[in-house]
């Protein structure tokens, strides 16, 4: 399985979402990040797999959430570029993109 790196815009994004859903519920942020753990797994095993949105970067949706995750793939890692609401400016992440270091 490829390793997977996180953007620290995208990192951001994580703690924010994740402290949002656990005000709404006790224990529903750590649902959240369950959610995410299980889409950076399928993205590790198969990372072509999922919605290409152009050359090198793809986006996963995540499940009982209305969360899209952007990542870039190069020969030995992931990069994670967003974790996104996709119901807010979905490509507002756009100035991240492919061969930008972080």
């Amino acid at each position: 399985m490829i390793s997977a790196g996180l953007h620290p815009e995208a990192a951001q994004e994580l703690e924010a979402a994740a402290l949002h859903y656990e005000k709404i519920r006790v224990g529903l942020g750590e649902e959240f990040l369950a959610s995410l753990e299980e889409a950076v797994q399928l993205i590790g095993k198969k990372p072509k797999a999922w919605r290409r949105l152009r050359s090198g970067l793809y986006r996963v949706l995540l499940r009982r959430f209305p969360y899209g995750v952007v990542y870039q793939e190069s020969p030995d890692k992931l990069q994670i570029l967003a974790i996104y609401h996709c119901a807010r400016e979905p490509d507002y992440w756009l100035g991240r993109g492919v061969g930008k270091k972080t």
